[in-house]
C-alpha cells in the first residue's frame, strides 16, 4: 500500500507539472500574440503615414505650379491661359490618382493587411493553404478541394478563434483573399466555393515585361516572383536579386519593401559615399512608386514559374 500512495503521489505531482507547463506556454504564447499584434499595428501605422506622405507631395506639386503662375501672373494672356490649362490638368491627374487608390484601397488591404495581418502573415497563409493541399490532393486525388475544408484547419493552426476574426483580419470572404494570386483558382459549384493550387511547370527562361502607367496599377498588380526570379527597372539600373524562396505580393509592395531594405542598409553604412548611393537609389524607388511617367518593369525568371496577374500589358517572351 506505501508503494501505492508514493506513486500516486508521484503521479499526482507529475500531473500538476505538466499542468504548470501548460498553463505557462499558454501565457507566452498569449504575450507572443501581442507583440504580433503590437507589430501589425505599427505596420498599418507606417502604410498609412506612407500614403498620406503620397498624397501631400501630389498637392505640393500642384501648389508650386500654382505659385509659379502667381509669379509670371504679368505675362501675356495666352502663356498664363496654357498655364492655367496645366494646372487644370494636373488638378484633374491628381483627383484620378486619388479615386484609384481609395478604389483599390480595400482590395489592395489583403495584401498589405491593414487591419491586422502582416506581410509575414500572408506568406504564412498561403504557405499553410499550399500545404494543405497538397496532403489532401495526394490523399483523395481530387483536383478542387471545398474551401471549408482549409478554413477549419487554418483556423486551428494559425490561433484564429473562428471565421468571422479571420475574415476581419483579412477585411473581407477567404474566398476573395484566395482570388488574389495568380498560383490558386477558385470556382463556386452549387453554392459551395472550392479552391485549386495549380501545379506551375518549369517553363524554361522566360521574360515578362509590363508597362506601368499609374500607382494604382503598381497596387492592384500582384506579382508571383518565383525562387530564383529577378524584377528589374531598366530605366533605373535597379533590381530585386533572386530569393531562395517564391514570394507573392503586390508590385507596389515589392518595391516598397526593397526601399525600406535599401534605408535600413544605409542606417548601418559607415561609408559616406556608399550611403549616399544607397539612399539615392532608395529616393528613386520612392518616385518610381508615384509613377509620374510610364516606367517599364522586367521580370527575368529561369523557371519561368513567376506570374503577373492581372496579365492584361504582359509581354512573354523567352531569354
Amino acid at each position: 500500500m506505501q508503494n501505492v500512495s508514493g506513486e500516486l503521489e508521484l503521479f499526482k505531482k507529475e500531473v500538476l507539472q505538466d499542468h504548470e507547463q501548460r498553463k505557462q506556454e499558454i501565457a507566452d504564447a498569449r504575450k507572443k500574440l501581442e507583440q504580433e499584434k503590437f507589430e501589425r499595428r505599427e505596420q498599418i501605422n507606417k502604410l498609412r503615414y506612407e500614403f498620406e506622405d503620397f498624397v501631400n507631395r501630389k498637392v505640393d506639386r500642384v501648389l508650386e505650379e500654382i505659385e509659379e503662375m502667381k509669379r509670371n501672373e504679368k505675362r501675356d494672356d495666352d502663356t498664363q491661359q496654357k498655364q492655367i490649362d496645366h494646372i487644370v490638368s494636373d488638378m484633374e491627374m491628381l483627383r484620378e490618382d486619388l479615386f484609384n487608390i481609395q478604389a483599390s484601397w480595400d482590395k489592395e488591404s489583403m495584401l498589405h493587411g491593414l487591419d491586422a495581418v502582416s506581410h509575414q502573415e500572408v506568406e504564412r497563409i498561403l504557405d499553410e493553404v499550399e500545404a494543405w493541399y497538397q496532403a489532401a490532393h495526394e490523399q483523395t486525388g481530387t483536383e478542387w478541394l471545398p474551401i471549408e475544408g482549409i478554413t477549419n484547419f487554418l483556423l486551428g493552426d494559425l490561433g484564429y478563434e473562428d471565421m468571422d476574426e479571420l475574415e476581419d483580419a483579412l477585411n473581407g470572404p477567404f474566398i476573395d483573399f484566395l482570388r488574389q494570386f495568380p498560383n490558386i483558382s477558385t470556382k463556386e459549384v452549387d453554392g459551395r466555393d472550392f479552391f485549386q493550387v495549380l501545379n506551375r511547370e518549369h517553363k524554361g527562361p522566360t521574360k515578362m515585361t509590363l508597362t506601368v502607367t499609374s500607382s494604382a496599377q503598381l497596387l492592384e498588380t500582384t506579382l508571383f516572383k518565383a525562387a530564383g526570379a529577378v524584377l528589374e527597372v531598366p530605366s533605373l539600373e535597379f533590381e530585386i536579386g533572386a530569393a531562395h524562396k517564391r514570394h507573392i505580393d503586390s508590385l507596389y509592395n515589392h518595391f516598397s519593401e526593397a526601399r525600406q531594405e535599401l534605408e535600413q542598409t544605409a542606417s548601418t553604412t559607415e561609408d559616406k559615399v556608399q550611403k549616399e548611393g544607397i539612399l539615392k537609389a532608395a529616393e528613386e524607388i520612392r518616385n518610381l512608386l508615384d509613377v509620374d511617367s510610364p516606367v517599364v518593369l522586367v521580370i527575368r525568371d529561369p523557371s519561368g514559374l513567376s506570374e503577373i496577374k492581372p496579365s492584361t500589358g504582359v509581354e512573354i517572351s523567352p531569354f
